[in-house]
């Protein structure tokens, strides 16, 4: 009997051999889902970084409806933008840098000057309004701004 009970002592566990090879096989299939991983990972960055500019864009909407006045929203560079009420004097209500939160995303202001301006009645005045993009490398993620000053995204 304690010929048997000590063979299996023995026997029990994993050999070097078969750790190694899960080892190797875990590595491989790392290789293989990392490149996807990352395309993910920037693809979620381009997208949440619209998210939030399409809050801030319903925000500077919604200011210039409470307040009567221009509200603006002004992306400067490719990655900050600010948000104010017109009036004196100029009260800046928000300001954004999207480099904290988003590394390497840059965003494309659908006008010349990277102005929306919204009246008190919540309507664009801004011409050329258009697409808003967010880059991040070749990935690029878009949002579209009408003149009543509605957004729609496209997943």
């Amino acid at each position: 009997m304690n010929t048997t009970h000590g063979r299996f002592r023995r026997d029990a566990g994993f050999s070097l051999i078969e750790i190694l090879i899960v080892l190797v096989l875990m590595g491989i299939t790392a290789a293989l889902a990392q490149p996807s991983m990352e395309n993910y990972v920037n693809r979620s960055k381009t997208r949440r970084a619209l998210d939030r500019l399409t809050g801030d864009i319903a925000m500077t909407r919604m200011l210039a409806v409470r307040s009567g006045d221009r509200a603006v929203l002004e992306v400067s560079g490719t990655n900050r933008y600010r948000i104010w009420v017109e009036g004196v004097p100029v009260d800046t209500m928000k300001d954004v840098s999207l480099a904290e939160d988003y590394a390497g995303v840059q965003v494309q202001a659908p006008t010349p000057d990277g102005r929306l301006v919204f009246n008190g009645r919540g309507l664009l005045v801004t011409p050329g309004t258009g697409l808003m993009v967010a880059r991040f490398g070749a990935l690029a993620d878009t949002l579209k701004i009408t003149a009543a000053g509605r957004v729609y995204r496209a997943y």
